[in-house]
């Protein structure tokens, strides 16, 4: 089977801060493979950072499906729109070949936002729900990661499935297994610190999660700084020059087989840790970070986050014991594939 996949491509990401999208590939592409055995999948891997070129259409008219996947996907296009949120339908359709819109969540830059208004909001738009009808055209199915993204479509009585998010399983795509040798890890984003006037208040109460982990664990505990170009300088102003900073995907992958506890703002720093048996607290800066919800992760909004709320969530085992979403996932799949 041949499968063309609209993705965040390694080389898209070097400086560009959505590893995300790049995690959710590799989760995907797991999950696809595993779900089709014995068939082998031919992947082609489109970038949609930039309009589709004729070689990248002439590929994907060639494939049995397109994959669209990852990002938010679903946000009020009158707020912000790319390329890839509108008029790249409008070259899909052209194509005529079965899509998968897999893997969507809500974006928009809230911290309580619940399900219900995140809905409400896009509902304003005339032009976010001319685009998804749009979007519908050759659409055969859709699986969301959160409920935010669920409760929009459900306004619109469009067919979905909420999945945990695929990013999850980067690293079993990636035959990345936990090790005995384990540190700690606080993984923040810059931008949502630095015009906050409660800035100082959280650096410290962060600053006291590290001390006590260290102390509980007798491990280290690392602050990351994901992506390196915006967040490298701020943290190391607040913490201290003893950041760890990547570069690309491949990099910072493979420190997640050593982390055995993290507190991280990045969705996709904390997913693919827990994806492997890392203990993992989110912390919300918007709405992305509901997804965390669906994997039974303790989600704290940034404005509430105190370490005696961390304290309690390790004091008492609060971590997500959740373990059947990978076999799940799979399951959903291969039913899909084979009716």
């Amino acid at each position: 089977m041949k499968i063309a996949i609209l993705t965040n491509l390694i080389q898209d990401y070097t400086g560009h801060i959505n590893i995300g999208d790049v995690f959710i590939r590799f989760g995907l592409q797991h999950i696809l493979n595993e779900a089709l055995k014995p068939e082998r999948i031919e992947w082609h891997l489109i970038s949609r950072f930039s309009k589709l070129s004729q070689q990248d259409l002439n590929t994907m008219k060639s494939c049995d499906f397109i994959i669209y996947g990852g990002m938010p996907q679903y946000n009020n296009l009158d707020d912000w729109k790319l390329y890839y949120d509108d008029e790249i339908w409008d070259d899909l359709n052209e194509l005529n070949v079965p899509i998968l819109r897999l893997a969507g969540g809500g974006g928009y830059p809230s911290e309580f936002w619940t399900p219900q208004e995140f809905s409400d909001h896009l509902n304003k738009s005339e032009l976010t729900k001319m685009v998804l009808q749009k979007s519908l055209l050759h659409t055969k199915l859709i699986t969301t990661r959160d409920k935010m993204a669920q409760a929009f479509l459900d306004s619109q009585n469009v067919e979905s499935t909420l999945l945990p998010c695929s990013g999850t399983f980067a690293c079993r795509f990636r035959g990345v297994e936990k090790t005995d040798n384990t540190i700690n890890a606080i993984c923040l984003t810059a931008a949502y610190f630095e015009h906050r006037e409660d800035r100082d208040r959280l650096v410290e109460e962060f600053k006291k999660t590290k001390e006590y982990l260290e102390l509980k664990t007798g491990k280290p505990c690392l602050y990351f700084a994901q992506v390196k170009k915006s967040d490298l300088s701020h943290l190391k102003e607040w913490f201290g020059n003893h950041i760890v900073h990547v570069d690309n995907a491949m990099d910072i992958i493979d420190y997640y087989k050593h982390v055995e506890y993290c507190v991280t703002t990045r969705l996709h720093f904390g997913l693919p840790i827990h994806g492997i048996g890392g203990k993992v607290v989110l912390v919300r800066v918007d709405t992305r970070a509901i997804a965390g919800e669906e994997l039974d992760i303790p989600v704290i909004p940034l404005t509430d986050y105190t370490h005696e709320k961390y304290v309690e969530i390790f004091e008492n085992d609060k971590f997500s014991k959740e373990t059947t979403s990978l076999q799940r996932s799979i399951d959903f799949y291969k039913r899909f594939f084979t009716k």
